[in-house]
């Protein structure tokens, strides 16, 4: 069963690099660039884990979070 993992980080590098090395060991991967894009995305995408970035523009991770809680 293949695991997904959303990754949410406005530098395309560090999305680029956990996306690759997660995929290495099986895991299916969707990257975006923003908090408010990846929320967005909650209506068709059930990620099995979140990972995201603390300090992003707009909404920043932990925003997120609290905004993922409600």
């Amino acid at each position: 069963m293949t695991r997904l993992i959303m990754i949410v980080d406005d530098e395309a590098a560090v999305r680029d690099s956990l996306s690759s090395v997660l995929s290495t060991y099986g895991y299916d991967t969707v990257t975006f660039s923003s908090a408010r894009q990846s929320l967005n995305a909650l209506e068709s995408n059930r990620p099995d884990c979140i990972v995201l970035d603390v300090r992003m523009p707009e909404i920043d991770g932990l925003q997120m979070l609290q905004l993922l809680r409600k």
